[in-house]
Parts: structure tokens; sequence; C-alpha cells
């Protein structure tokens, strides 16, 4: 018997391993097993049973079976070979994203010392070579090199392998033993029977212990109990040779969310547009039949709520469900909410959490034990046992696309493919859908069910825009208007009433530049083709893709002048400036700078809620799907920071920002105020998200897209050239471009061209866009294989040209 096994690296092929009798009955497609791969010990996923095993190569034997049971169910395997086929990365890569990190078994080699070795014999490069592994006692091969950092690594660490000073030993590395387990205590006969006081004049400490793990009711953690009693672990150990109490081991919930405070579960009315949508959908869980639906609700309508009630019906089935949320700063809201109606139901994944507790989390899943998932994109792999719904709130969010990494899926339109292979229902929840989504629910794709109203039929919040140009020319200042004369009286007004502010600026740090007012000297990261942003905390400047970072000079690097000027407004000056005109009030940031740190999101939140503070100030991470009843005020300190990006998609990223951000204020208290502040105020974009006026909008850029043909009228893959050298990356794009051209396939190429971000972590980048037509290519088939035979030509090429990272994003959501 042989068995197809695949590994999680770029090369999209499967390699063929024999099975010893030991495993034959125990080999099942999708388990993990040991083999051995490029002369190391690696994990790889088994994909299928093999009958006809390639001939003329010897086929290695399975080291060892990983798992008893698979970790991938049928259906997962086969939507992650769509996952391959679709978004063009290996089987093995698509895999990989469906299981918790840090599962991967590999043998590595470390260095160890042999013998004693004189050092004045030896190289400079050999002594510190020793000096290192002598300090480490037990150092990976790939951590010496780093430490070292020289070239002569290998040659010379062959050299001293080869006198006997060193060994090379292979260990095999990876997953851990992830179940946290804790010592706990119990009484272990008739606590009756015991004679306290007896016990007490040989051994009081004992008596002590055994008297205070009675009122704990017998059985209480090992570490808990010697800290009420006021005694060592021996204690217990003195206990347990007597026979009195047991010590075992007890498997330990690692709950990220176990502190989270979980309101009372209150059954709410709903209106009738709320049943109305809710019976509309219980009608294809009922029916146990797939169909995806678009939320369409303005903010405020009670679209959770009607998640809640469709996923009761969905669980009193005996089913499961996935709740995907965009951002992890809604993630505590969204579990408060879900768990207070379905308590231990409910679990969370994300990436916040430590790899032990995602497996925690992961494993409960899979057993069955945990029936709803919350988390962002990645929730969308859970091992939900019998899915019955699917949950994308704020669906129209970038963040459900993954472009980093392979595979670079979008978690929405995997999440509808999911809902197809497990016959679920499918909800996309918004008040501002994507153009996609829109289009397809208008087509008949989707079934439209709309909340026009909020809830309590409490009126939308009033939105004013304010010309800032106008503001800097009326102002006494020289310095540029940070928060105009309306929205600095208006925060001043709900600060007395003892009500609540969110201000957002969608830039972080102090500054966006720091540039010599005398010659126009940027000071630029050198890594990448970017201005570094200046944070005031520190002095430094920083930029913020590869992380670069210098302390903020005295003199211009060019000039040698003194006059440096800080361009553009970060999240810290905004606060700075608040601090100085309000300085009773309580003020708190939230940025990716102040949420580094685990539960950073949760506790901001959380006192805010609390009305620990008055003002929250943020970045796009405030402007979506939280709820704050006190939050009657919205500020918008600049509406352009998107809006002129070189991509075709910043106008609807504009116009979902500041209405979703609006739909923040008045809530629950009456009608709340929104302050836009702009130097384009008769911007159409910035207009309809006064109106809150939606379907105006996506109208009027279905118009303009069409005629480019743009998603959702047509479809694009984009192409990234990336290298070190920049002429390479350029000849590779042309190279491509010229092979695409020559198949004479029904689709446009456009490029190539220099990317916006043009150069990221020392490495050139150019790209290659694809229009493919929807009507002639709807699955872009036609597209992904003339992507294929391209990518063979430059794998066959012999010339330097194939060492250019080339990289496929199908759908992607951000050209720069």
């Amino acid at each position: 018997m042989y068995v197809n096994v695949v590994f999680p690296i770029p090369q999209n092929q499967h390699f063929t391993y024999s099975i010893p009798i030991e495993f034959q009955d125990a080999v099942q497609p999708g388990s993990r097993a040991l083999v051995s791969f490029l002369k190391e010990t690696r994990t790889g996923y088994i994909i299928g049973l093999c009958d006809n095993p390639p001939s003329g190569i010897k086929i290695k034997p399975i080291i060892d079976l990983l798992d008893t049971t698979p970790v991938m169910s049928g259906s997962l395997l086969n939507l992650a070979r769509w996952v391959s086929e679709y978004y063009m990365c290996s089987l093995g890569e698509a895999i990989r994203a469906f299981l918790p990190a840090g599962m991967q078994k590999q043998s590595k080699k470390f260095l160890e010392l042999a013998d004693e070795i004189e050092l004045k014999y030896l190289s400079i490069i050999q002594r510190k070579i020793i000096t290192t592994v002598r300090q480490y006692e037990n150092i990976q091969l790939s951590s010496l090199k780093k430490i070292i950092g020289t070239k002569a690594i290998y040659y010379n660490v062959a050299r001293l392998v080869e006198a006997g000073a060193i060994r090379l030993v292979e260990k095999l590395v990876g997953q851990k033993d992830y179940i946290r387990k804790e010592k706990f205590v119990k009484l272990a006969s008739n606590p009756e029977s015991v004679d306290l006081e007896k016990l007490a004049r040989r051994s009081p400490k004992q008596a002590e212990m055994l008297r205070v793990l009675k009122e704990c009711g017998g059985v209480e953690q090992l570490t808990v109990l010697c800290k009420l009693a006021n005694c060592s672990s021996q204690i217990a150990r003195g206990l347990e040779k007597k026979a009195l109490i047991e010590i075992f081991d007890r498997v330990i919930m690692q709950d990220y969310y176990g502190d989270l405070n979980v309101p009372q579960a209150t059954r709410l009315v709903l209106n009738a547009e709320q049943k109305r949508a809710v019976s509309q959908i219980n009608q294809s869980i009922l029916a146990r039949e797939n169909k995806t639906f678009l939320l369409l609700g303005v903010t405020g309508s009670g679209k959770t709520q009607v998640y809640i009630e469709v996923m009761r019906q969905a669980l009193e089935m005996g089913k499961g469900a996935i709740v995907m949320v965009p951002e992890i700063a809604l993630t505590p809201q969204t579990v408060s909410r879900f768990r207070s109606e379905f308590q231990n139901e409910v679990t969370v994944i994300h990436s916040r959490m430590s790899q032990s507790e995602r497996y925690f989390a992961w494993s409960l899943v899979r057993e069955g034990k945990c029936r709803v998932v919350v988390g962002p994109r990645s929730a969308v792999f859970a091992p939900i046992k019998n899915l019955g719904l699917i949950v994308v709130d704020e669906e129209h969010d970038t963040s459900y696309k993954q472009s980093e990494n392979s595979p670079r899926y979008h978690g929405r339109d995997l999440a509808v493919v999911r809902g197809v292979s497990e016959n679920a229902v499918v909800i996309l929840g918004s008040a501002t859908p994507s153009l996609e989504s829109f289009h397809n629910a208008q087509t008949g794709k989707y079934a439209l069910v709309e909340l026009k109203k909020r809830i309590d039929d409490i009126p939308l919040p009033k939105v004013t825009v304010v010309d800032l140009a106008r503001q800097r020319l009326a102002g006494t200042r020289k310095s540029d208007v940070i928060i105009s004369r309306l929205l600095m009286q208006k925060i001043a007004e709900k600060l007395e009433r003892n009500e609540q502010v969110i201000l957002l600026q969608n830039r972080r740090g102090f500054s966006t530049t720091v540039q010599c007012s005398h010659c126009g000297e940027v000071s630029a990261c050198p890594n990448c083709n970017i201005s570094l942003s200046y944070h005031r905390q520190g002095n430094i400047m920083r930029c913020h893709y590869c992380n670069f970072a210098q302390k903020l000079p005295d003199r211009c690097g060019a000039c040698q002048r003194t006059s440096l000027l800080h361009r553009g407004v970060g999240t810290q000056q905004v606060q700075e400036f608040l601090h100085d005109h309000f300085k009773d009030a309580r003020i708190v940031r939230m940025d990716q700078d102040t949420t580094r740190r685990k539960y950073a999101h949760d506790k901001i939140l959380t006192d805010f809620g609390n009305h620990k503070y008055d003002i929250l100030l943020g970045t796009q991470m405030i402007a979506k799907g939280l709820d704050f009843e006190k939050v009657t005020l919205v500020g918008v300190i600049s509406a352009d920071t998107g809006l002129f990006l070189p991509d075709f998609r910043a106008n609807e990223r504009t116009f979902q920002l500041l209405t979703q951000v609006a739909g923040r204020a008045g809530r629950k208290n009456g009608q709340g105020e929104v302050i836009i502040q702009t130097l384009v105020p008769q911007h159409p974009c910035l207009q309809l998200s006064r109106t809150h006026d939606y379907y105006k909008f996506a109208a009027m850029e279905f118009a303009e897209r069409r005629s480019l043909q743009y998603p959702p009228g047509g479809r694009l893959v984009l192409l990234h050239f990336i290298d070190e050298n920049e002429n390479r990356a350029l000849q590779a794009a042309r190279k491509f471009a010229f092979l695409l051209t020559e198949l004479r396939r029904p689709f446009k190429i456009v490029g190539p061209a220099p990317a916006a971000l043009s150069k990221l972590k020392n490495r050139y980048r150019f790209h290659l866009v694809i229009k493919g037509n929807k009507r002639t290519d709807p699955g872009a088939k036609i597209v992904r294989e003339a992507i294929k035979k391209c990518l063979q030509v430059f794998a066959a090429d012999g010339s330097d040209l194939n060492r250019v990272q080339i990289r496929v994003d199908i759908d992607p959501m951000l050209i720069l």
C-alpha cells in the first residue's frame, strides 16, 4: 500500500510513500505523517491512497503516523483542494491554513561541543563558532549563522566537525504538547473518618491542609491549596503517602476570554423588519438547504440580534456555526454577546492568542465540545462538525482578504464556497456591502434582506461636512487646523453633558512626514520607497512597512539646516492637541501602537464602555461594529486620508469607512451627530455619506467600473514581480506580459508598471494586472490556466529571471 503526501511548500506536487505494516489499518486521508524529505524528517499531509506508485524510483516508507484520527475531514480536504486550485497555491500551503500554527514537526541540525580543542590553532571564525557553541551548549545551525554573520559558516563548521571539535546532531522539533495540565488534590477516603485533632498533634501543617481541602469541597488545585493553607507542596506529598489525599493531573481550559464579563441573557423583542429577516433565513435553515443572504441593514438596525435568532434555530437542529468579524477589536463584544445567549458553546480563534490557546480552542471545536466559533478570517477554516450557519459580519471589510502569505484567499468568498460544500446557510451582513456582494444580490445569486430602520426608530445621525480650507483661511493660527471650530465646540458640549465622543484619524504616529522647509528634503526609509513617520514617544522616525527606525535628527540630512517641519497629522498629534484644549477630559488612543500587548484591545474598549474615558481616538479599528450607548458625537479628523490613493476602490473604502464610523453615534439615546472634516467637501463620496445614501453611491460606482471592466463588472488578477534587482524584476514582468499576449486569450493585460509602493524591504516591485471577462470566463479558469502555462515557462528558464519572486493574487482588494 502507498499514500500520496504533500508538504507546505510552494511546489504544487505530491510525493509517494509506502505504508509499513503497523500503519496499514490506521492510515487515512487528512492525517499527518512523519516522513523523510530532502534529507530531513518532516511533517507531511496524507491526501489519498495510491494504487500505482511511480516506477523507477526508490519509494521511502512512512517513519511515523502522527494522528490516530484525521486532522482534516473529507469535506475540509476537498475545500483545501478548491483553495489550492482557485487561489493558485500548493495543496500543502492550503492545508496548512486550515490547521493551528505549530503542528509541523521537522528535523533541524544542532551543534554540540565534542572534544576540547586548543583555540590558538583555529581561525578567527572557527574560534567564534566554538565560543558560541560553548555559550549556548546546544545551538541550531541556522541560529549560529545569524550570530556569526558570515558566508563561510558552513565551510568552517565542516572543518570543525572533521577535527572532532563539534558534533552535528539532528533533532526533531516542532509541535509541542499544547494540552495544559495542572496538579489537583482530592480527598482519598471518607473525610469524616480522619481524626484531625490526632493528626494535628503529629503534623499540624498536614492537618491544616486537610481542613482547608474539606472547606474547598474536597477538590482543589494544588498551588491554590498550598497558598490557602500556607504550606508547601511537600505537605501534600506527605498526605498522599498516608493515603489521605490523591494528587492527579487535570486538563485546564485555556479560554482566551475566560475573564470576559458576560451579561445576563435577555430575550429582546424583535421589530417587524427583524422578524421578517429571521423568518426568511430560518426557512432555509429548516429546509437544510444552502443559500447565501446579504443582510443590508443600516448601522444600529439590530443585525447582531438577527444573527443570534437564526443561530438559535441552527443549534436547536444540532448544527454548528461560525461567526466571522473583521477586526480583533470587535471580538470581545461579539463573544460577550453570543456567550450571553449560548454560554460554553462559544469559543474564539484569532491571531492574538498563543499557539497553545489556539490549539486548545481548535481541539474543542474538532471534538464537538464547542459548536460556535467567533474570529477573524481564519475562523472560516474551523473544523465545525455538522456546520449549518456561517455569518460574515461587516462583509465589506478588506481585512477578510489575505494578501501577504499564500494562500491569498478572501474569507468572505471562502465562506460562501464552504456554505455550498457543507450545505450551510451563509449570511453576509453590512450597512455598506461591497459592490461585489450587492451586485450578486441584484442579479439573484444572493437573497437580499433589508433592515432600513434603526432599533426603536432612532434616527440616523445628523452629518455635517466641514471645509477645512475655509477654516484655515478664517483661522488665526499659522499652523494647519487639526480640529475645526465646529468640532471643538461640539466636543465641549458633549463633555459638559457627560456624554462620550469617538474621533477617527486613520493615520498613526505623530506626523506622517518630516520635511526640510529650506530644501524640501523628506526623511525616507532606506529600505522602502516611502517616507518615515514620526512618533513622539521615543522621538523616533519609523517605517510602517519594514519597521526601520531612527532617532529624529537635529538637522536636515541634505542641507544641514535645522528647519525640519512635521507634515501630516497622526493620532499622537491629535491626542496631544486634545490634551492641550480639554485638560479635564479622559482620552484614550486606540491604534496599532497602543494595542500591541495581549488583551490591549479588550481593555481599552471595556474601559471606554464603562465610561472610564470620555474620548476614544483611533484609526479605522474603531470605525465599525462597536456599540456604546453614551456616544453621541463622532468626529472624522481628515476624511481625505484614503480618498485619493491610486486604487479603484478608494472611493468605496472611504464611503464605507465614513458611513460605518458615523453609525457609532446616537445608537441608544436619540439622534447622534457626526462632523466630517475635509478639503474636498463637494466630493460625491462625502456628500452621499452625509445623506447615508448607499444605493445612490453603489449606482454611481457601478457605472464607472463597468466602463473600465473593474469588479464587479469584470474580474482582476494581480501579479507581483519582486526582486532585489530592479532591472531583473522589470524584465521578468515584461517577459511574463509577452508570454500572456502570445497565448491570445480573451482577457486584457495592463502593465507592467512599478507598484504604487515600488520598493519595500529592499525589494523592487512591479505589477501586472489581468482584466478578465466574467461572461466568457466566470470562474477565471481561462486566466488561471494561462498563468500556469507562463509559470511553467519561467520554471524551465535557465536565465536568472526565474530567481524573481512571482506572486499571484486572485481577486485582489488592494493594488498598491
